[in-house]
């Protein structure tokens, strides 16, 4: 399994997602306990900017899905929230967040096992819905991309 490779970004990741995705995804609103995340992969650094480590090692993007850059997209356990179902983060009689829920924007750590309807989206990204209980847990700016 590759090992968590941190990556030295020339621009912000939340602002980058954003610029890539959100305009294909403005009006597209998740159904009830659906939580609507972008993974984060570290070799898609937007166009032009070679992904790379503090040592200076230029991450190459692999065309295959069994390179180890490719494996954040299909098995990558981090994305940004893009959007909340009406229903997600609810409590109710079977749910109790205790107050801490993932907003837009929020990094969140999910379950990869499970093939949470994952779609591609134009600039080589994929996006995927999630049930709010496959969230495990809101991911701090600061080591959001340390995460793998």
């Amino acid at each position: 399994m590759p090992a968590p490779v941190r990556v030295v970004h020339e621009v912000d990741q939340k602002e980058l997602i954003w610029d890539q995705c959100g305009s294909y995804l403005k009006g597209l609103q998740p159904l009830a306990d659906r939580v609507l995340v972008v993974m984060y992969e570290r070799t898609n650094q937007g166009e032009g900017r070679e992904a790379k480590t503090a040592g200076g090692i230029i991450m190459v993007k692999s065309q295959s899905r069994t390179g180890a850059a490719e494996q954040d997209k299909y098995q990558g356990r981090l994305g940004l929230v893009m959007a909340l179902g009406p229903l997600a983060f609810k409590t109710d009689a079977t749910h109790d967040w205790g107050g801490v829920t993932p907003k837009v924007n929020d990094w969140v750590m999910f379950d990869s096992i499970s093939n949470f309807s994952p779609f591609d989206l134009p600039n080589d990204r994929r996006a995927r819905f999630i049930l709010d209980r496959a969230i495990e847990a809101l991911v701090p700016d600061e080591t959001f991309d340390a995460i793998w």
